[in-house]
Formats: C-alpha cells, sequence, structure tokens
C-alpha cells in the first residue's frame, strides 16, 4: 500500500499534500446515468484525501512540524457554467 510504502522508506516523512480532483460533465435530465456510469467523482475528490489522510495521521503525528495541505478547486464552490444542463439551455 502506498502508505506503508512511504512511511518505510521516508521515516520522516511530515506533510502530506492532497492534490486530486475531477469534475464531470454530467447530464442529469437523464437521470443517473451519466453519474453512475464514470469516475465516481465522490471518492476521487472526497474519500481519496480523507482515506489517505487516516493512513497517514499515525505517523505524520510523531513527526515535528507535521501538516496535512488539501488542494482542492474553486469548482467546487462555482461550478463551470457547462456542468449545469439548464445554464447550457438557456444561452
Amino acid at each position: 500500500m502506498l502508505a506503508d510504502w512511504a512511511v518505510a522508506n521516508f521515516p520522516a516523512l511530515n506533510i502530506l499534500i492532497n492534490n486530486a480532483g475531477i469534475q464531470r460533465d454530467i447530464d442529469f435530465t437523464h437521470g443517473l446515468d451519466d453519474f453512475l456510469a464514470g469516475e465516481n467523482e465522490i471518492r476521487i475528490n472526497l474519500e481519496a484525501p480523507v482515506t489517505l489522510s487516516g493512513l497517514l495521521i499515525p505517523h505524520l503525528a510523531r513527526n515535528v512540524g507535521a501538516a496535512i495541505i488539501n488542494v482542492t478547486s474553486g469548482l467546487g464552490f462555482v461550478p463551470a457554467a457547462r456542468i449545469c444542463p439548464f445554464t447550457a439551455r438557456a444561452k
């Protein structure tokens, strides 16, 4: 597992940077098919950073100056207009 390898190879590891995320074009006017058919955004954008943090916190807590940095996107606050099918139709 990645966390085990990182701790074994870098015992002084004291920083985790979570930097992954996707936003797919999903047309909910067709129901959930688009959402369920592709990569799972919830797993990538939420579960992955939480899981990796949980795996590494026991190690990080033992090291001086430990930190977790989460890099995110403004799309979490203001989605791209192309994502909303109603906006696209109104143009």
